[in-house]
């Protein structure tokens, strides 16, 4: 929720959050913020909203009202917009108040002393070291290890980054075991050696503490291996390169995908009161074999991504024949376009998808014949047509092919509201917000907002724009996007 926190002056620390459509700024007693500084008018001004917006209105102050060190009359507040009234400076905030104030969250239409506090926590991911054990002290050690796991399959099934997956794997097994140090070791490009991907270090040692001759008997013979004392161990206890390096106990497990090896994971323990058990290697050798499959499938991902990634290029630059300024605005409406997915808070590959309809949105004004006017059903069907060509295109036909309806029913397909795809009914919103955008040659995306207040008269979706107007209020809406980069 938005809100305005008190920054300097008069009530510093306060926090105001903003729950009707106005509220007053002053040093009357009825003012909604009551600000007692001599600089300040009794009726200084007024913050207002407007959908999803909200501005801020100087009501003819003595000493005026100031934005950002600008003066003002009235103006489009986005968040840490700072705003200075007399003496006192107050900042346009969203979502939980900071931390580090001390007073309560009070509610604007709340006297004084009516304060609460609201303390909200969010669960995404679970680090072992945080993880309570049960109270059942004989359920502990299984319900730990389920938690562990359970922790290890969301965090590997979220990520797309292979370095922040090996990463997060030797730490994850690493600590669910309690071993001193970690490694995970992945093939090289051409898959004929080994090569360090990520390391965890306990004890803040930096060079690598790992014996070859464990990490090639698990790589032949394709299974985990524990060594609970390399001391006594008769396979090992001999070798002065495992007893020189403090190698107490070790845990060395393959990372496996569809029977192919990946790389191996090796963890450690120095300590002679920390031996790795049976249940330990069975623990590791789990999170080993989620890791394996989910480094694969990274690859795979990346592969098709480039591939994907040269047809969206090539068709971009078959745009740019015709419109030297085509691939720019497709830039434009993309980014505009993932911002509102994310603030509707859309699957990552929803998103994705979303980029790449709003990159590709012109196609179909390819071939079309510059000399006559034809309907728009007429794009729409030539770009259903060139997209069919690709099978990973294919996902994107729905969101380009209706980006001209309206929520009305009025468009060239006549579909109405929620029967107009959600990707399309994006499209429409940030393709209107890029032209506007575009209008007046300067961009002024305060301006382009302005001019869409009434974008639900013209058929657009009035929930995506409300989206709109948050991102914009967020700073997200000029923040690159995710697969921009190479485009």
């Amino acid at each position: 929720m938005p809100y305005i926190e008190i920054r300097d002056g008069w009530n510093k620390g306060m926090v105001y959050e903003i729950e009707a459509s106005k509220l007053t700024i002053g040093r009357d007693d009825d003012e909604t913020i009551p600000i007692y500084d001599q600089g300040v008018s009794r009726r200084h001004a007024e913050i207002f909203r407007v959908g999803e917006m909200y501005f801020i209105r100087d009501l003819g102050s003595r000493n005026g009202t100031y934005v950002n060190e600008e003066k003002i009359e009235e103006e489009l507040l986005r968040v840490n917009d700072r705003v200075r009234v007399g003496n006192t400076e107050l900042v346009f905030r969203e979502g939980p108040a900071s931390k580090d104030i001390p007073d309560p969250v009070m509610s604007h239409d709340k006297k004084l002393k009516e304060t609460s506090t609201t303390i909200e926590y969010r669960l995404d991911h679970v680090d072992p070291a945080d993880l309570d054990e049960p109270e059942d002290k004989n359920l502990a050690g299984d319900a730990r290890r389920m938690q562990i796991l359970v922790a290890a399959a969301r965090t590997l099934a979220e990520e797309r980054n292979p370095e922040r997956l090996l990463n997060a794997v030797v730490r994850l097994a690493s600590e669910a075991v309690d071993a001193d140090h970690g490694y995970v070791f992945v093939r090289t490009s051409d898959k004929q050696e080994l090569a360090i991907g990520a390391r965890y270090e306990r004890g803040g040692k930096k060079s690598p503490t790992v014996s070859t001759s464990v990490i090639k008997k698990v790589i032949r013979e394709s299974r985990a291996l524990l060594i609970t004392d390399a001391a006594t161990d008769p396979r090992y206890s001999g070798k002065s390169s495992v007893i020189s390096k403090g190698i107490r106990s070790v845990i060395c497990a393959p990372l496996l995908s569809m029977k192919e090896l990946q790389g191996v994971l090796f963890i450690h323990s120095h300590r002679q009161d920390r031996a790795f058990t049976e249940r330990d290697l069975e623990l590791a050798t789990a999170i080993a074999l989620q890791a394996g499959i989910a480094y694969q499938s990274i690859s795979f991902f990346r592969t098709q991504e480039a591939i994907l990634m040269q047809a969206v290029s090539t068709l971009l630059a078959a745009a740019k024949l015709s419109d030297p300024n085509a691939a720019d605005r497709s830039r434009g409406v993309a980014r505009a376009a993932s911002a509102i997915a994310s603030v509707m808070r859309l699957p990552l590959e929803e998103n994705r998808r979303i980029q790449l309809s709003a990159l590709l949105h012109t196609i179909g004004d390819l071939g079309r014949d510059e000399n006559k006017d034809e309907p728009p059903i007429e794009a729409a069907l030539r770009a259903e047509a060139l997209l069919r060509e690709n099978s990973q295109l294919s996902p994107l036909i729905p969101g380009i092919k209706h980006q001209n309806e309206r929520v009305d029913g009025k468009g060239p397909a006549g579909l109405k509201g929620d029967a107009i795809p959600i990707s399309a009914r994006i499209l429409a919103v940030a393709k209107e917000y890029q032209k506007a955008l575009e209008k007046d040659g300067e961009p002024s995306p305060k301006q382009a907002l302005v001019e869409l207040k009434e974008g639900e008269k013209n058929g657009l979706d009035t929930k995506v724009l409300e989206a709109l107007r948050i991102a914009f209020r967020k700073g997200t809406l000029e923040k690159p996007t995710e697969i921009l980069g190479g485009l």
